[in-house]
This record gives C-alpha cells, structure tokens and sequence, in this order.
C-alpha cells in the first residue's frame, strides 16, 4: 500500500470487512480458538532536520513462546536524546500481569501504561489509551538504557503464560552528532 499511502497523504485510513468467519474453522486453522485479524500501517518518513537519525525496523509476525530476541548489529549511537522503541503485538491481556516484558540490553522497559511485567496488555501509547483489545502499539524512551558509543543492541520480549505474536519492532537512534561550530560575534 506505499503507494496508496504517498498519494493520498495524511488522512484517516479504514479497512473494512475484515471479517474471518467464513474461511476459519477450529478444525483446520486454530483448535484453541484464538480467531482474530487486525491490520496495521508503520509509516517511516525523513525529516530533514534529522539526517543522521538511525531507523531499525522488524517486520514479520513471530509468536513470542518464551523469549523472541532481536539482535541490532551495526548501529551506531551518537547522542542519546530521543532514543525510543516501539512495537505492534498482538493478542495481548491486561490482566495477565507476570511474566511479559520488553527488555533492551537485558533492562526491562516500562512506562505509564505498561508496567514492567505486563507489556502485552492492550494498549496505545501514542494515544494514551488502555482499550486497545487484543494489540499494542506502544513506544519507550530508551535514552537512558542505550549509550553513546554503542554499535549493538539486544531486544528481548517475553511472555510466559499468553499467546503474544509481535508484528513489527522499531528503534529510532540518534547518530548525528550535534553541530558545534564556533562563530566570532566580535572581534577586538
């Protein structure tokens, strides 16, 4: 759909008649029943004003059964400021309160609306909002847990007692170091 996205521009975007009755049996596709569908659009754009900002993206539908881990090679952290992660998870509980976490360098994220042992719980950080039934989209300042200097990263997520399939993970990195030209106002 990058086309239809650049043509059309910002605006509300809707998928209808996403409806799996018809071609999802429990006898064929899902015995514990656990039928749903979702869609979801991540949107990368240049802001020129960030030319070295590093952008690491996983796109594919993994379930997490214990641990899934990412590995991020060959980054290159120049400043910390504005460091952030986020994921799409699906089928997330909100009361399923242990054993679900987001970790980076083996640290374990968290932030108003997700409590470090529930990451998975149906929630929208960008909104706000905690009625997100069955997803996730949510987003963690990371600047304190990745360092200037570092040329790799490890993303760990968990879940121990829920079916969790994450969708996409993204980082955004700053690798631009700030401009620290001199100018001379006065000369005497």
């Amino acid at each position: 759909i990058t086309n239809l996205v650049i043509s059309t521009g910002n605006g509300l975007y809707t998928l209808s008649d996403l409806d799996l009755t018809e071609v999802i049996t429990p006898q064929i596709y899902c015995n514990n029943r656990t039928d749903f569908g979702g869609w979801a659009i991540v949107v990368v754009y240049k802001n020129n004003n960030f030319v070295q900002n590093q952008v690491n993206i996983y796109d594919g539908l993994k379930s997490i059964p214990n641990v899934v881990t990412i590995n991020l090679n060959s980054i290159d952290v120049k400043d910390d400021v504005g460091a952030k992660i986020g994921f799409i998870a699906w089928e997330g509980d909100r009361n399923l309160v242990e054993g679900e976490s987001l970790k980076l360098n083996g640290v374990i994220l968290s932030n108003s609306l997700n409590p470090p042992s529930n990451a998975f719980n149906g929630t929208n950080s960008i909104t706000g909002s905690n009625e997100l039934f069955n997803m996730d989209l949510d987003v963690y300042d990371i600047q304190d847990n990745i360092a200037v200097g570092d040329t790799s990263a490890i993303i760990e997520l968990t879940s121990s007692r829920d079916f969790v399939m994450i969708n996409t993970v993204i980082t955004k990195l700053n690798s631009e170091l700030p401009d620290a030209t001199i100018v001379i106002n006065n000369a005497e």
